[in-house]
């Protein structure tokens, strides 16, 4: 449901061009009507989801729930797009069959908070706008040039909002060497809970096209972190085998041998990093 948008990181809003500034003003230029339409869309999905996501460290839906909401919409959307029950479905299958845009996107919000949106055409539509500040609308549209939103640029900036947004403080992974090209920080927050990061498809792929200089960037930007942390960490990884899971070596010249044999062109080793990054973060005890 997208066109155009090959040279942007995965899932960055794109800048409004005139091919898709001609497309929605000619066909989805009304944005009550768009408004009113995507609450009817969050109205459908909120009941299913509201039974399985009852709550999220406490707190209650659809609080922390903005990447289940957007995708539950964005699912309803190419359904109701590809056999159209109403007017609204007809008009955006139209404007996509004439080249608009729908995409999901996801980035920093007005500098404060990462956030999961859809873009359609040059509407930023963001169905989950209630999941931090619960008093909000549950949908919001803006122009995507008035959204604010914008891709990550670094880890420094992502550990940055990190550290606001989810309230944890972040270190250099040391912990795992073998890991580091891809995953070069480590989260810890106050209830003593550790991850790896930074989990996000954007992320990775700044730094497989950046050769692996930005995650050498934070290895050297971030200090090591706490004993508590590695230890968690370390005790997680006990449970599996995996070589991307020892501990052994230094992490600046794993990713230095990574640069060197060119693993940032390397689908595998993506994988199998994300692989071992999703067993360890599912055994994180929850807090």
């Amino acid at each position: 449901m997208s066109t155009g948008t090959s040279a942007l990181l995965p899932m960055a809003p794109a800048p409004a061009d005139s091919v898709q500034a001609t497309l929605t003003a000619t066909h989805l230029g009304d944005s009550d009507v768009l408004l009113r339409y995507f609450m009817s869309l969050r109205s459908a999905v909120d009941p299913a989801l509201a039974r399985q996501y009852p709550t999220f460290t406490g707190k209650r839906y659809p609080l922390g729930r903005c990447l289940e909401i957007r995708d539950a919409v964005f699912a309803v959307l190419q359904e109701r797009v590809n056999a159209p029950q109403a007017d609204a479905d007809a008009v955006i299958a139209d404007f996509l069959r004439r080249g608009g845009s729908a995409r999901k996107i996801w980035g920093v919000l007005r500098d404060t908070y990462f956030q999961n949106a859809i873009q359609l055409g040059t509407w930023y539509v963001d169905v989950a706008n209630d999941t931090v500040v619960p008093t909000k609308p549950p949908v919001e549209i803006l122009p995507i040039a008035d959204a604010d939103m914008v891709a990550i640029r670094d880890y420094r900036h992502f550990a940055a909002i990190a550290e606001k947004y989810w309230k944890t403080t972040i270190y250099r992974n040391s912990v795992f060497p073998q890991m580091a090209a891809i995953f070069p920080l480590v989260c810890v927050n106050a209830e003593g809970a550790a991850w790896l990061a930074a989990a996000s498809d954007q992320v990775v792929e700044l730094t497989r096209r950046n050769a692996f200089q930005p995650s050498l960037d934070a290895l050297a930007a971030f200090p090591e972190p706490p004993a508590h942390g590695v230890a968690l960490l370390t005790r997680l990884a006990a449970r599996e085998v995996d070589p991307l899971l020892d501990t052994d070596g230094d992490a600046v010249q794993c990713v230095k041998a990574c640069i060197a044999e060119r693993r940032h062109d390397d689908i595998d080793y993506r994988q199998r990093c994300v692989a071992a990054y999703r067993r360890l973060r599912a055994a994180v005890p929850s807090v």
